[in-house]
Order: structure tokens, then sequence, then C-alpha cells
């Protein structure tokens, strides 16, 4: 049984960068929308409508990421690891 590597090109790299990118990207601003709320709950005047708009980012954004990488695993963007 012989072990194949799979034959990447420069196409195929870059567009992983850009798969990866994005995920990073998204996890990033679901984590300052995190930090936003930390900040407005912490304060001295405790707005709930800022925390609020906060928890309302945040899950949008996981919502988007969520359906972002079932998409692209449905398209066949992204592939899971093959772990033998």
């Amino acid at each position: 049984m012989s072990l194949k590597c799979p034959s990447y090109t420069a196409a195929t790299l870059s567009y992983g960068l850009l798969m990866k990118t994005i995920v990073l990207l998204l996890l990033a601003a679901i984590i300052v929308s995190l930090a936003s709320g930390l900040f407005y709950l912490i304060g001295d005047n405790h707005d709930s409508r800022k925390v609020l708009r906060a928890l309302k980012v945040r899950v949008a954004l996981s919502l988007v990421l969520i359906v972002f990488l079932v998409a692209s695993f449905m398209f066949g963007w992204i592939e899971p690891p093959n772990f033998r």
C-alpha cells in the first residue's frame, strides 16, 4: 500500500490561505464583540442596550462563521484532515 501525497499548486495554497484568513477574521470579530460586551457590562453606567447590541453582533457573527464553514465543506472548498 503506497502513500500518495496530495499535489498542491500555488492556486490551491493561496485559496487555503484565503479560507483561513476569513475564518480568523470572523473569530477575531467575535472576540472583539465579546470584549466590548464585557466592557459595557462592567462599565459604570451598565447600559443594557449596548450589552444587548454586543450580544446580537456576537451571535450574528457566530452564525455567519458556522454557515460559512458548513457551506465551504458542502462546496468542497475545505476538507477534513486525513488522519491515518
